[in-house]
């Protein structure tokens, strides 16, 4: 029987010249439904107030880590955050992003469910009539061949022309050619070398 309890998920978000854009993101990680363990902020030498949103969330949140470096790139810092991060499990988050308030309780969710060894989160898109549409991966080693995988089970999540917010849960769901499946982008390829390690 799955054990149901809470795994420790650290978030990564590499920091560069995002003043922008910064403040909604930190709002989004810190306002979940099911507080992620610790946030850890990479600044990679910010030229704008970045660094000093970092350190006024930082000063407010408990579970803030900031770290700095002169800039190296997202690739490093993420790589520096790797090097820090204390939970079971790693979400990496871009600074110009942001997310669902429910996020850590669906990888929570995916987790008691089906024990993937990887999830995908789909980008969200809102469009100006307020439509939403968002879908998560949960994958298993097993289910990597080469530069594609097969995608386990997904969630997608949207409001219909109606206004009616509608969640619809597919197991393995299938295209016309069978098992649905992805390709890796080349960005990520790491990514799933360090998986398969584990």
């Amino acid at each position: 029987m799955q054990e149901n309890r809470l795994k420790s998920v650290s978030v990564i978000v590499p920091v560069y010249n995002v003043e922008q854009y910064l403040i909604k993101c930190l709002h989004s990680l810190v306002s979940q439904s099911v507080p992620f363990d610790e946030i850890i902020l990479v600044n990679d030498g910010s030229t704008d107030d970045s660094r000093k949103i970092c350190i006024d969330f930082k000063n407010l949140y408990s579970n803030i880590i900031l770290l700095e470096q002169s800039n190296q790139g997202q690739s490093v810092a993420r790589n520096h955050g790797l090097e820090i991060a204390s939970g079971e499990y790693i979400v990496f988050v871009d600074a110009d992003d942001y997310v669902d308030h429910n996020l850590n309780l669906c990888i929570q969710r995916q987790f008691n469910h089906c024990n993937p060894d990887m999830m995908n989160f789909g980008i969200l898109l809102m469009s100006v009539t307020g439509a939403r549409i968002g879908e998560i991966v949960a994958l298993k080693h097993s289910d990597f061949e080469g530069n594609n995988f097969k995608i386990r089970r997904t969630e997608t999540r949207f409001t219909d022309a109606t206004g009616k917010y509608v969640h619809i849960v597919k197991e393995f769901p299938k295209s016309q050619a069978g098992v649905r499946t992805a390709i890796i982008p080349k960005d990520y390829e790491w990514l799933v070398r360090a998986v398969k390690l584990q």
